[in-house]
């Protein structure tokens, strides 16, 4: 989509290693960011097995990542952290940077500070129930972060790895947090809940199931959560700063759902809560459909690639559309992500 990406991930020293090299190479990216584990480390090449049932749907998948997983400090793994993959973001201070749960929670938080430090836009793609929750088990001696300087940007969850995230935060006490209170107490929702706001922002079915809620219980930690929800579409909430325009716009007004109202605009700088339910782009016949494998991996890139080109200023919601085309193109799509996807360039 006219982004310049580099991938950072490892292979084995082996025949699916050589063939994930070779293919990366003729899809013109760049493999200056994958490492080729030694032999004698034991390593082997990530593979992953999808069941898919008669009308394309997931049932059942299986992934072997466990050349990600070592977090022993003298691991391949981690030396390759710190001496391979880390040099290269300091060297290249990306605009972007897209972090996946298949790194375990010390690699995860070592990456995520790592971005920090070259002031990175950092996106956190859930990868499945499980590991979804590895974002909220960081070493408690480097805790996630709060608005307004939060440990990342934007997380692109379905419904239930949303599910797993919130439970995940909970459990690990992080909603018993006196940062985590402040900024929820100034996003001006009522003590009472606001379900008749959230049904009006979203639909009931998203309330009864608890989407909306858990959204933005998430916010201080994640202030943009983009939760895929298939034929439904997508919600969008995000935490606004004060003084942010679309507060005051016209056109924004429908989907502010709360503005600050203790008066803490000036010192902790939440200005207020923009939610909003964006309906499919497209209703896809169920023999359209080829594939469901890498339809949200496809959402997530296209959204990051979008915020990319469009600078500083960009804003999710304006590329929520082009994201959820590549979607469907790779829906209709035999490939894990569409070699059609080109074709939206202009839109971005």
């Amino acid at each position: 989509m006219g982004a310049n990406v580099r991938l950072c991930s490892a292979v084995g020293d082996d025949l699916s290693g050589k063939a994930a090299l070779e293919a990366l190479t003729a899809s013109g990216m760049s493999s200056a960011g994958i490492k080729v584990m030694p032999a004698d480390s034991g390593s082997r090449t990530s593979q992953y097995v999808a069941i898919n049932d008669t009308n394309k749907g997931l049932v059942l998948a299986m992934a072997d990542v466990s050349i990600l997983e070592d977090t022993k400090s003298d691991s391949a793994i981690s030396t390759s952290l710190e001496h391979f993959w880390l040099p290269q973001l300091r060297q290249a201070r990306p605009s972007h940077l897209v972090l996946d749960a298949n790194w375990p929670p010390d690699h995860l938080s070592r990456w995520l500070r790592a971005g920090a430090s070259t002031a990175s836009h950092i996106t956190f793609e859930p990868v499945s129930n499980p590991k979804s929750t590895s974002l909220f088990h960081a070493p408690k001696t480097h805790p996630l972060a709060v608005f307004p300087t939060p440990s990342l940007h934007l997380a692109t969850p379905n419904a239930s790895e949303l599910a797993a995230m919130h439970r995940a935060a909970r459990e690990a006490d992080l909603f018993d947090r006196q940062d985590w209170w402040a900024v929820i107490d100034a996003l001006g929702i009522p003590d009472s809940g606001a379900r008749v706001q959230l049904s009006l922002a979203t639909n009931s079915a998203l309330v009864d199931q608890g989407v909306p809620q858990q959204s933005l219980q998430l916010l201080p930690f994640i202030p943009a959560i983009c939760c895929k929800l298939g034929a439904q579409g997508l919600l969008l909430t995000q935490l606004l700063a004060a003084g942010d325009e679309r507060l005051s716009s016209a056109a924004y007004a429908p989907f502010i759902l709360s503005r600050c109202g203790n008066g803490t605009e000036g010192t902790l700088g939440v200005g207020g809560v923009y939610m909003r339910l964006f309906p499919a782009v497209e209703e896809v016949g169920g023999r359209e459909v080829v594939s469901v494998n890498g339809v949200g991996d496809t959402l997530a890139g296209a959204l990051v690639a979008g915020l990319a080109l469009g600078g500083k200023g960009a804003r999710v919601e304006e590329f929520v559309d082009v994201a959820q085309r590549a979607a469907v193109l790779t829906l209709k799509s035999a490939e894990s992500v569409s070699p059609g996807l080109g074709t939206l360039r202009m839109l971005v």
